[in-house]
Formats: C-alpha cells, sequence, structure tokens
C-alpha cells in the first residue's frame, strides 16, 4: 500500500512537471506568435510604403528596382502570403512601368505615382515582331486595378500603332512605282485606304517616311491626270475617286478635271473692326477668305492684317484709296498700288500676289502694267454694300451662285457676319466647295 501511493505521487509529480512543460512551452510559443505577427504587421507597413495608394493600384512616385530589392531582401526570412505576394505584384507592376518606357519615347517614365502620361510617340526602332507586352495578370484583376488597366491600355495602342505602321509599310510595298492609266485605278484604291491611316499615326516618328512614300504616290497622280486630262473626265469611276482622296481633289482644285462647284469668298476694303467677326466665322466653318485691303486701313489696322494671315487666309492689294483706275494716271496707278504693297508688306513681313482693281475698274491697261501680279475680279457681286442687310444679301448670292463664284463681299459691314454664318453652311450643304479665287481656273477671265 505505501509502495502504491509512492508510485501514485511519482507518477502525479511527472504529471505536473510535463504540465508546467506544456504550460511553458505554450507560454514561449503564444510570445513567439505575437512577435511573428508584430514583425509581419511591421513588415506590412513597410513595403504597403511601396504604393501609392491604399488600394495598392499604383506604386509609390519614388520606386526604384533597388527598393524593391532591398525590401525583398529584408522580408525574405518571414514566411507569410500576403508579404510575399505583395512584393511579387509590386515588382511585377514595376517591370511593366519599366517595360513601358521602353516601348514609348516619353523623356519621362510613362506612368509615375497615379499619374499617366498621354505620351503618344513610340520608340522609332520598335517593330510589331519585338513588341513586348508582359501579361502578368489575369483579366479581372486588369479590370479592377487601375495601374494595370491604364498600363494595359498603353500597351494594346502600342501594339495597334505598330500593326497600322506595318499595314501602311506594306500597302506601300506592292503598289506599282511607276503609275499609269493601267494602274491608277488599283493605285487610288490603295492609297484612299491609307490615306486615314497616316491620320490614325500622325504623331509617330516613323510616319514622315511613310508620309514622303504617300506624297510621291499622290504627286505621281496628280501628274498622270495632268497627261490625261480627257480619260480622266470621260472616267466619271476614275473621276470620283480621285476626289474622294482629300490630298488629291486638294492638288487638283479647280483643274480642268474638277466638276465640283467651287467658290471663293472675298471681301474688300478692310482691314476694319468687323474684319474680326468675319475672320471668326470664317475659322468656324473652316473656310479659306481673300482680303484685297486698301493701304489706307492697313496702316490704320496693321495687327488685323497680320491675324489674317496666321489664321490661313490670303490678302491682295486694293489701292491705298479706293481710287478708280480708269480715270487716273499709269503713275498714279503705280503709286496707289506699291503703296499699298508696301504697308502690307510691313504690316505682315509678306507681299501680295493678288490685287483686285476698285470698283473693277482699269481692264487690261492695268493688268498689263503689273505682270508679276495676279489680278482678281469676280462673278458674283453679293450686293452687301447696297442692301446693308444680311437677309437679303443672303437671297441674292443664292439666287446668282454659279457652279465656279468668285463672290464680291465687304469686311467692313458687320452684317456681313450674319450672312456667312448662313450661307456657309447652306453652299457646303449643296456641294460648294470652298477655295481661294486664284485656285478656280477662269478667274482671270472675269474682266470688267
Amino acid at each position: 500500500m505505501k509502495s502504491m501511493n509512492k508510485l501514485n505521487k511519482y507518477i502525479f509529480g511527472l504529471l505536473l512537471i510535463v504540465l508546467n512543460l506544456l504550460l511553458l512551452f505554450y507560454l514561449w510559443y503564444d510570445v513567439k506568435a505575437i512577435e511573428q505577427e508584430d514583425l509581419i504587421s511591421n513588415a506590412l507597413a513597410d513595403i504597403n510604403q511601396l504604393y501609392f495608394d491604399e488600394q495598392h493600384d499604383f506604386l509609390a512616385a519614388n520606386i526604384t528596382q533597388e527598393l524593391i530589392d532591398e525590401k525583398a531582401n529584408k522580408y525574405s526570412d518571414i514566411e507569410d502570403d500576403e508579404v510575399s505576394s505583395i512584393i511579387d505584384d509590386v515588382q511585377k507592376k514595376y517591370t511593366m512601368i519599366e517595360n513601358l518606357n521602353t516601348i514609348y519615347s516619353a523623356e519621362e517614365p510613362m506612368i509615375v505615382g497615379n499619374q499617366v502620361s498621354d505620351h503618344h510617340q513610340l520608340n522609332p526602332e520598335l517593330t510589331l515582331s519585338n513588341l513586348e507586352c508582359p501579361n502578368y495578370f489575369d483579366s479581372d484583376k486588369l479590370n479592377e486595378d487601375r495601374l494595370l488597366k491604364a498600363a494595359h491600355e498603353k500597351y494594346a495602342y502600342a501594339e495597334n500603332t505598330l500593326a497600322t505602321i506595318e499595314k501602311i509599310d506594306s500597302t506601300f510595298s506592292e503598289i506599282d512605282q511607276n503609275v499609269s492609266t493601267e494602274s491608277i485605278h488599283q493605285t487610288l484604291e490603295e492609297i484612299t485606304n491609307v490615306q486615314p491611316l497616316l491620320e490614325e499615326i500622325a504623331d509617330q516618328p516613323q510616319t514622315p517616311e511613310l508620309k514622303e512614300q504617300y506624297d510621291g504616290i499622290v504627286q505621281q497622280i496628280t501628274e498622270v491626270v495632268h497627261e490625261n486630262v480627257d480619260y480622266v473626265n470621260e472616267d466619271t469611276t476614275l473621276n470620283d475617286k480621285i476626289f474622294s482622296n482629300e490630298d488629291l481633289a486638294a492638288q487638283l482644285l479647280g483643274s480642268e478635271v474638277d466638276h465640283r462647284p467651287l467658290i471663293a469668298l472675298t471681301f474688300d476694303d478692310g482691314p476694319s473692326e468687323a474684319t474680326l467677326p468675319i475672320l471668326d466665322i470664317l475659322d468656324k466653318h473652316d473656310v479659306p477668305g481673300t482680303f484685297f485691303q486698301l493701304g489706307s486701313q492697313v496702316v490704320k489696322y496693321p495687327e488685323i492684317s497680320q491675324m489674317i494671315l496666321d489664321r490661313g487666309h490670303r490678302i491682295g492689294n486694293h489701292s491705298y484709296s479706293h481710287a478708280n483706275f480708269s480715270v487716273i494716271s499709269d503713275d498714279e496707278v503705280r503709286h496707289e498700288m506699291n503703296r499699298t504693297q508696301d504697308a502690307i508688306f510691313n504690316a505682315t513681313g509678306e507681299m501680295p500676289v493678288l490685287y483686285r482693281m476698285p470698283y473693277g475698274n482699269g481692264g487690261m491697261r492695268v493688268v498689263n502694267m503689273f505682270p508679276d501680279l495676279q489680278t482678281i475680279f469676280w462673278n458674283i457681286d453679293s450686293l452687301d454694300w447696297h442692301y446693308r442687310n444680311s437677309d437679303q444679301t443672303i437671297n441674292e448670292i443664292i439666287n446668282t451662285i454659279k457652279q465656279r463664284s468668285i463672290v464680291l463681299m465687304h469686311d467692313i459691314y458687320f452684317e456681313n457676319v450674319e450672312t456667312l454664318d448662313y450661307i456657309i453652311p447652306y453652299l457646303k450643304e449643296q456641294g460648294y466647295v470652298f477655295c481661294f479665287p486664284d485656285q478656280i481656273l477662269d478667274a482671270d477671265t472675269y474682266l470688267n
């Protein structure tokens, strides 16, 4: 009995020892777990600084590969999925950004913090075959993550742009380099398809060389057309194809094969304060104007003359004082003209090559006096000077418009602002093409 008690005491003592050891181990493990949790928590707080935002979309603006490596090495001993996942995410995003920087030619990184560059110029050495688009993330992640979405859009733009460049290059390699009447239909179709593609890649470094090839082909077609006017005029399908191409239409505007209705808006007796709103209307509707200016007015408003040229319009000479050339001497005519040439040159730095005689008077006598200048008359008088009313002027123009019209107006009447704002879109709807007067083939026959 005594031996049993002794054994029980011994076993009980062993149990107490085991329990104490287990308690000590538990306490030790709990401390270690707390330490590990603190370590992970501190690690997460530290590596979260690699991000710009709390959503973990964008990377910190100051991030570098060295910084990522430093964090990865610092916490390499921590066995935690979240820590390793964040470092992996950061590394992949950083690699994507660095790759984007090699694709685009921007001086600054394409994505800094949450700022995404709007730079679109690609690296000139880049081709579709050597474009690398790393795809580290699934589609759900791409849709949710703002940085990945922005990077994906940049990659997609680069890929599409390079595909377009390759398509243009391939088209040029297949085009007959010696355009003739036999190949003109096919060549026209191909370059007309290329034209909008060139506009899509207008800001790319490869574009000037491609545009040069395109312009060379357009020039060849233009020469073939000029050499074969009858052939082009007889082939209405070919003629339609030619003028469906904006560049060819511009080259052949007013030529013998251009059967479109043409109109040139011309304005006399300015510049004046009314010129400015008239310019605004022309610009609003994207049509050109030609302003025949009095030297006395140019001296008064030189900045308006300069503005006319700056905005893509033209200036012509209209004498200095609106003298009637048919009743003054040759010397007086030259004085009027030369004085105005000087006034326009002093105001704009450009010497006019067009002129219009005041009242349209002077005839061949004056034409022969200035063989280096082109005289411009008109075949439509808007009578704005007579009506001084926009509705009546509009009706006058509509009722007298011709297939090829040079319209006489004046930029000294504010009523013409309303007139132009109506008449320009109206005539565009009728198919009229707006141009400069010297682009109308028979403009010099409109002599009084």
